[in-house]
């Protein structure tokens, strides 16, 4: 882990094996892992000028934005002052000081040269104490917080529960905490913010492996856990397969054309005991199924309105282009015309229309039948389940015409 601390004292915590640069000279930030500045010096806080809008070091703040703009990948943490004074009006010295809380304002504007989206969490003036991991850091200030940007919120006080730590972004924290009192209070302050891994996960293996008081009967138990978590994922997995290939089957109540044909082959071929694999596509029909002494002919369809004459007259074309080609060879088949179609396809079951008489009657008078796909579903379910064999199925399709209903088969 690599840490750079950005500071107008460099000499600040000596003994910490992080690196320390000058606000003048930090380093590049994507070197690091996470960049700590420290705004939290009163010799960074003097103003040469006449007024309090601005200190005489503002500059290393706005090459600091510039840095920060263009990092990608360190997370910076900014550690913003406590209550010190703010010096101004120089004249062989300085003529007049004020605190920070009484030139919020001010303040904030300052600090907008380094951050402008800090300006979304204003700054107001209350000491505070917050206990992280049995450690206690001191703040005076902390961030007013709109209850939307809860979220943001790292640190609150104890007791009085004032935000102290907030993300301004997801690789930019804030915080008013004297987080660099210590390298103790620091590591401790990175290890609560997920920043610093814990001394702990540095353990050598020959420790993790020496056995002590329940340890094996522990890692027994987590075998055992393993294992039945190995079983439950595999359930998961084949239930979630399932579920997309139910998914897929009743998807012929919403799709069409190719995806449409597609699925109703795979349940024609189950239900009916048939191979759909050699069929050929001259654009004539859509299915050509031989069966022992029946050959089915027709049309699938997923349409938006309701079941039209022509949807069904356009079965006669292709029953009588086949019966053409059989004269033609010398050949006889007992042939049935199909309508297997979708209708009202993108709305819900519950707001379909029926059929209507006048196009079940035209496919009573051509032989033909009618099928819509959500009762060609209710078949294969049945199919599914046992109640249903391919035998049976063969036999109401060929014998039945006009409208095949779930009814018939009861």
């Amino acid at each position: 882990m690599k840490i750079q601390i950005i500071t107008y004292d460099s000499s600040k915590i000596p003994n910490t094996d992080y690196e320390r640069t000058t606000l003048n000279a930090p380093m590049s930030l994507d070197m690091y892992d996470v960049n700590i500045i420290d705004l939290n010096h009163t010799g960074l806080w003097e103003y040469r000028g006449t007024d309090t809008k601005s200190i005489n070091d503002i500059s290393d703040l706005r090459s600091i934005n510039m840095m920060l703009s263009r990092a990608k990948h360190a997370v910076t943490i900014i550690v913003l002052p406590g209550n010190l004074p703010y010096r101004y009006c120089y004249d062989r010295g300085y003529m007049h000081n004020v605190q920070l809380k009484d030139m919020l304002g001010s303040l904030q504007s300052i600090l907008k040269a380094m951050v402008p989206s800090i300006a979304q969490f204003p700054l107001l003036y209350e000491n505070n104490i917050s206990t992280i991991s049995g450690m206690q850091y001191g703040a005076s200030f902390y961030f007013d917080i709109d209850e939307e940007d809860a979220e943001a919120v790292q640190t609150y006080s104890d007791g009085s529960h004032k935000p102290n730590t907030v993300t301004i972004d997801k690789r930019m924290l804030a915080t008013t905490l004297d987080i660099l009192d210590s390298e103790q209070k620091l590591n401790t302050y990175l290890q609560y913010l997920g920043l610093l891994p814990d001394e702990r996960s540095k353990y050598p293996d020959w420790l993790k492996a020496y056995v002590f008081g329940d340890d094996n009967e522990q890692r027994e138990l987590i075998r055992d856990k393993k294992s039945e978590i190995e079983k439950a994922e595999a359930d998961i997995a084949r239930a979630e397969q399932k579920l997309a290939e139910n998914l897929a089957y009743k998807s012929i109540l919403y799709t069409n054309g190719g995806e449409l044909v597609g699925d109703v082959f795979d349940i024609l071929e189950q239900i009916l005991d048939c191979d759909l694999s050699g069929f050929v596509d001259k654009l004539k029909e859509d299915f050509l199924i031989k069966l022992e002494g029946v050959t089915l002919i027709g049309e699938i369809k997923g349409v938006t309105s309701n079941v039209k004459s022509e949807h069904v007259s356009q079965l006669e074309t292709h029953y009588y282009g086949y019966m053409d080609a059989l004269e033609e060879k010398g050949e006889s088949e007992q042939v049935k015309q199909l309508l297997i179609i979708s209708p009202f396809r993108t709305k819900p079951l519950e707001q379909r229309e029926p059929i209507h008489e006048n196009q079940i009657k035209l496919a009573e008078r051509n032989n033909a039948l009618i099928i819509e796909t959500r009762v060609l579903l209710s078949i294969f379910e049945k199919f599914q389940k046992g109640e249903l064999d391919a035998g049976a199925i063969r036999d109401k399709i060929i014998s039945a015409s006009g409208l095949l209903r779930i009814e018939d088969f009861a």
